[in-house]
């Protein structure tokens, strides 16, 4: 049996899974998964769990207090006195409980070296005896979670709830989403963006086209492919990926480091969903984010920006140069680009769609490579401009307002791929 029992609100699952991640790295073996029971006596079960633990970690929030669960769970810590009582947002806690000590771990910002943290593992010592942490996979983890951004757990206590009336956050209930319409009109609109993150993650456009209408295939024939405990958007997305798996027959570590970033950096899902997606632990997306990055960072490129904002361009250009690429020009307008393609002959070509005189970036692509053959990154915040079934799609690209990470990777990436 483990040695805590973590107390928890499904809906901060993400909180509970971070934190006991952390308490494992910290020489702690913690239950806390309640997926993983099965069966009818669920009850029976998790009472066993808690019985055997040495301590119970329970996270108060706004959520928490209102479930019978949790307050049951914690009633019966408290009675064994076992109970390690925590608060991860500001809330009052439920009645019977009000008179016992708290931590506050609600501005806690994840690392699992944080001063922050250290009430709480006194507290566990305590109770369940002293560990002996590895202090250099703890270092790891915490530069690897700062370079992350170091959410707070109140971040994601305090996260939006979902909207039953989006789409991309909502479950799926077959006759209830849309208004009542049908799967296919649910997750149309989401389509062109999914396509563009699968034509990055397989390399090619034809194959990721194809893996993005093997997974309608799969959901259009059946709808119990689409795992209702997550939110639609996520529930497509990790049918997406086991499609790929099954493709190549399992994925590398490699490509999963790859799809770890794209499906932060480029499709804005959290860590938690991220982790959800590819099937591994929310503690490693971090670090293979930033694996994902340096696999990549072996190329250098040069490269033509055809954007008209001077900051953007800016900004374009000084990521560029940081990972080691070369700037050959910078045009704004489409007569401008095409001229300077012939005089520069780019690896790499970055554009918008819009440009100063009122041209088009899609223009000056297109007498580009009527003349050279040269990759293209279109960087644009009208992407539905381009991502439509009407007329050939791009590609590569990127939507502003954009990530430093996604641009660093995309242009390493399709470098590569060109340079073979």
């Amino acid at each position: 049996m483990a040695d805590l029992f973590i107390s928890y609100k499904a809906e901060r699952r993400a909180a509970a899974e971070h934190l006991a991640e952390v308490l494992a790295d910290c020489g702690y073996s913690v239950w806390w998964d309640y997926s993983l029971v099965a069966g009818k006596d669920f009850a029976a079960q998790i009472e066993t769990q808690l019985r055997a633990a040495k301590a119970v970690v329970v996270l108060w929030c706004s959520q928490s207090v209102n479930s019978e669960w949790v307050r049951e769970e914690a009633t019966l810590a408290k009675r064994l006195g076992k109970s390690v009582p925590i608060l991860i947002e500001a809330v009052d806690p439920p009645l019977g409980f009000s008179l016992q000590q708290y931590i506050d771990l609600s501005a806690w910002d994840g690392s699992p070296i944080s001063t922050q943290l250290q009430p709480l593992l006194r507290e566990i010592a305590r109770l369940a005896g002293p560990q002996s942490p590895q202090q250099q996979a703890l270092e790891r983890s915490d530069r690897a979670w700062r370079r992350f951004g170091a959410p707070s757990l109140k971040e994601f206590a305090l996260s939006a709830p979902v909207d039953p009336n989006d789409a991309s956050q909502a479950k799926y209930r077959p006759g209830v989403m849309g208004g009542g319409g049908s799967i296919a009109q649910v997750i149309r609109p989401g389509l062109p963006l999914m396509r563009r993150y699968s034509r990055l993650l397989t390399h090619s456009q034809s194959v990721g086209d194809g893996l993005v209408a093997a997974m309608l295939e799969t959901i259009i024939a059946d709808t119990s492919v689409i795992e209702c405990d997550a939110d639609l958007r996520t529930a497509l997305y990790m049918i997406h990926f086991r499609a790929w798996s099954e493709m190549k027959g399992g994925v590398s570590e490699k490509g999963i480091r790859r799809a770890a970033l794209l499906l932060g950096a480029l499709e804005g899902f959290s860590p938690w969903q991220t982790a959800r997606i590819i099937g591994r632990s929310v503690h490693e997306i971090p670090e293979l984010v930033e694996a994902a990055l340096t696999d990549v960072d072996k190329t250098s490129a040069r490269i033509l920006i055809i954007e008209d904002e001077a900051v953007i361009a800016v900004d374009l250009t000084d990521l560029a140069t940081a990972a080691g690429h070369v700037i050959v020009g910078i045009a704004t307008t489409a007569s401008a680009a095409v001229e300077a393609a012939r005089r520069s002959q780019p690896d790499l070509v970055l554009a918008d769609i819009q440009l100063a005189d009122g041209s088009s970036g899609i223009d000056a692509v297109n007498e580009i490579l009527s003349e050279i053959s040269v990759p293209v990154v279109f960087i644009t915040a009208f992407p539905d401009r381009l991502l439509t079934s009407e007329r050939s799609e791009p590609t590569y690209l990127i939507t502003k307002p954009y990530s430093p990470d996604m641009i660093r990777f995309v242009i390493a990436h399709v470098t590569m791929e060109s340079k073979g």
